[in-house]
């Protein structure tokens, strides 16, 4: 079926590109509405290849690309009907097409309404290997099984490309292998074996995977004698299996997986080879990462949905027509360019173990619900044309170290980075609570050696203060009192809390806040050799003022301050004495539901907010700008027995007082350093 004269006429380059605006992401990929400020996109002028939906229907009998734009069209008012059921598009709405904001060839399709822009669409465009226009377009078609030779062949060509060509990324070609290998080199191909190089160098691949809750074939004291001597390869998980062929495909010869590979029963064994996770996932060839599979037994070869594929003449433009294959993809990726790099909704980013696993690698083959990607150093590649320069989280970006301020600023991006990563990580999932730390340990070592600053149960020497002031995320979810949890870190670190937590990171190093606590000692005891895993003890000695608080016991309607608003959570007093409590932002750690469990939890006779800093974030303003009231950051602390004669406390929460809220006598003491307390948090 031939295009229509007007999208005959259509050059890529010349459609118009997303005006400035943000997007209100609804959560469905058909509902995403473009913000445009005071001049809306509708009130545009009328575009050459603008379309009502009626003359859309009409060029649509008899126009493959219209064909698609209408489809985009149609499932938008599906979708908008099981939200609204009475939906009716506006006769005077506009279908446009505008420029992808991913580089992938193809176009966003817009609706544009009275009040609102819609994202409904996006058409990308692939062609087929040995095409005249494979130079021009990168995107291949995917097809439905992952291991397809066509597939593992394009995957295999990337890796290939990225040890030949990339300079960024090291080959890994001859390194130290680890303890124990898989040899996938045994006379018969439906054998392997658990090997132990003995310090011998080569190259190896590394799996990264869920082991899910269905039974685990493992190594433990009693079978590695069995695993050295051979392992029939139908015994092994399918994702195992999976992760064999590829490695043999690439012509690897050792593999390393830890079920197979760390002795699961020996503690000692495991604590050793766990702390060196990090530098096995760093030297291997090439990560294989099973993002798909829910468990050891699903595989990396998952089944993708079949794309329609649809051949069209299109001007990239150059000046001419070329025959290519146009497909639908996301609507989101289309306008979100950095968002395809998280790989979200898979397993894989759900499990904690492996947000080391990927950000350590040196190249990975992701094998994803839709399509295999590739990341390396030098770029984030789709099988459909999707190409980013740079990775995920990259760990090697460096600032130039010029003079002090670039130090400084040096200093201040990888403490961002690192803050970022543990944003990612801490709401992550573990089989085991007490690898918080441990699964974490092989990126700690590589910050540790750039920050040059020792590790504190999960923070940084130089940033103490500052990294004393995560919050935790809202749990819909009863969180259990610390006196009911085992002991796994400090109540200061954020390792000691089940939920996710946010770190802010600094916007820049010359609007860092004014710190009010001084940190006069600190130290940690460790459970096992590995500086960075878990820890038996740790404690922190804080020179801060300490305001008293107590819990409001009166109606939580605050009708002095906030008429008609009721607060949802329990209110704080301080010796100001509001009948209410403060108006001020906290949070409780752990924070049972209902309220009235709380109200029991909270035991302790007194309660401090721990002042750490004077925040200009925190601080309220007036419309204008101008700064009306003083925000402080502080953590709410509570007295537990003292050990020779320093009074110690742990850390319930956070909360952020306005001076307002205060009262004088407090607000003065923290002025005056000769005020302020000395106490050891543990």
């Amino acid at each position: 079926m031939p295009e229509c004269e007007s999208c005959s006429s259509i050059s890529l380059p010349d459609l118009p590109t997303l005006p400035p605006c943000t997007v209100a992401d609804y959560g469905d990929d058909m509902l995403q509405t473009l913000l445009c400020g005071d001049q809306h996109w509708a009130d545009y002028s009328r575009l050459a290849h603008d379309r009502t939906y009626e003359a859309l229907t009409f060029s649509s009998a008899s126009c493959v690309l219209c064909g698609l734009v209408r489809n985009s069209v149609d499932n938008f008012i599906t979708v908008r009907r099981e939200i609204e059921p009475e939906y009716v598009l506006s006769f005077n709405s506009l279908i446009r097409l505008a420029q992808r904001k991913d580089l992938i060839p193809g176009f966003i399709v817009l609706l544009l309404s009275v009040k609102k822009t819609y994202v409904i669409g996006a058409v990308g465009l692939c062609t087929e290997d040995g095409s005249s226009n494979a130079s021009l377009v990168k995107g291949r078609p995917v097809e439905p099984d992952a291991g397809s030779p066509v597939t593992l062949k394009r995957a295999a060509n990337w890796v290939e490309h990225c040890v030949e060509r990339h300079e960024n990324c090291a080959a890994n070609t001859s390194v130290r292998l680890p303890l124990r290998v898989l040899d996938l080199g045994c006379p018969s191909p439906s054998r392997v074996r658990l090997l132990e190089p003995n310090g011998a160098k080569g190259s190896y691949a590394a799996l990264s995977y869920c082991w899910g809750r269905k039974g685990q074939l493992t190594t433990t004291t009693k079978t590695i004698v069995e695993r050295l001597n051979g392992i029939h390869l139908v015994e092994l998980p399918k994702t195992f299996q999976d992760a064999v062929l590829v490695t043999r495909l690439l012509g690897i010869r050792y593999l390393w997986i830890d079920a197979l590979c760390i002795c699961q029963d020996d503690r000692e064994d495991w604590a050793r080879e766990s702390s060196k996770m990090g530098s096995y996932y760093s030297e291997a060839y090439v990560t294989i990462a099973a993002d798909a599979a829910e468990h050891s037994w699903a595989g990396c070869f998952v089944s993708r949905e079949a794309r329609v594929h649809i051949q069209v003449n299109i001007n990239l433009g150059d000046g001419s027509r070329r025959s290519l294959l146009a497909f639908r993809s996301s609507p989101r990726w289309a306008i979100h360019e950095g968002e395809r790099l998280m790989l979200k909704n898979h397993p894989l980013d759900d499990r904690g173990w492996t947000l080391q696993e990927r950000a350590l690698s040196r190249r990975i083959l992701h094998f994803c619900k839709d399509q295999i990607y590739f990341e390396c150093d030098e770029h984030f590649l789709s099988e459909d044309g999707y190409c980013h320069i740079g990775r995920w989280q990259s760990l090697d970006a460096e600032p130039p170290l010029q003079d002090d301020h670039s130090h400084r600023s040096y200093v201040h991006s990888r403490h961002n980075l690192w803050n970022a990563l543990l944003n990612n990580y801490s709401g992550r999932r573990l089989t085991k609570r007490c690898d918080k730390l441990p699964a974490l340990s092989g990126l700690a070592r590589v910050f540790q050696n750039r920050l040059q600053a020792d590790y504190v149960a999960g923070l940084w020497s130089d940033t103490l203060v500052e990294d004393l002031l995560w919050t935790t995320h809202p749990s819909p979810e009863p969180i259990s009192s610390i006196d009911s949890q085992p002991y796994f870190a400090p109540s200061w670190s954020w390792a000691s809390i089940e939920r996710g937590v946010r770190v802010a990171n600094r916007a820049s190093i010359d609007a860092i806040d004014d710190k009010i606590a001084t940190i006069v000692d600190y130290g940690v005891e460790l459970k096992t050799p590995d500086p960075f895993g878990e820890v038996a003890e740790g404690w922190i000695k804080i020179k801060a003022p300490l305001i008293p608080l107590t819990l409001n016991d009166e109606s939580e309607q605050a009708v002095d301050t906030e008429p008609n608003r009721v607060r949802l959570q329990s209110r704080l007093k301080s010796r100001m004495k509001r009948r209410y409590g403060l108006v001020s932002t906290f949070i409780f750690d752990r924070k049972p539901q209902p309220e009235d469990q709380q109200r029991r939890w909270v035991k302790p006779p007194k309660l401090f907010a721990m002042v750490l800093s004077l925040s200009q974030r925190a601080s309220k303003r007036s419309s204008q700008g101008q700064k009306i009231d003083d925000g402080y950051q502080s953590l709410i602390v509570a007295p537990t027995p003292e050990v020779a004669g320093s009074p110690r406390m742990s850390r319930l929460g956070y909360i952020e007082l306005y001076s307002s809220a205060i009262g004088e006598q407090d607000l003065a003491s923290l002025q005056d350093s000769t005020k302020f307390s000395t106490v050891i948090l543990v």
